[in-house]
């Protein structure tokens, strides 16, 4: 084994929900690891996003949410 990945888990019982909150990966063949969803500097995880509906994913909708 040279390469790990482990996540550690968030249980947030109110939504009854299992999530990542901060996950490692680890490269053992050269010592190096990366670290990311740190709780610090991450925008906190949002649950009560309503549901999407086909038309969310058309471009125009896509690029007016996500297209600073």
């Amino acid at each position: 084994m040279w390469r790990l990945q482990e996540g550690h888990l968030l249980l947030p019982y109110n939504i009854q929900a299992a999530n990542c909150i901060l996950v490692v990966t680890y490269d053992f063949s050269t010592g190096r690891y990366f670290a990311n969803r740190l709780i610090g500097y991450d925008a906190p995880i949002q649950y009560d996003i309503p549901a999407l509906v086909p038309g969310d994913f058309q471009p125009a909708r896509v690029l007016a949410r996500y297209g600073h």
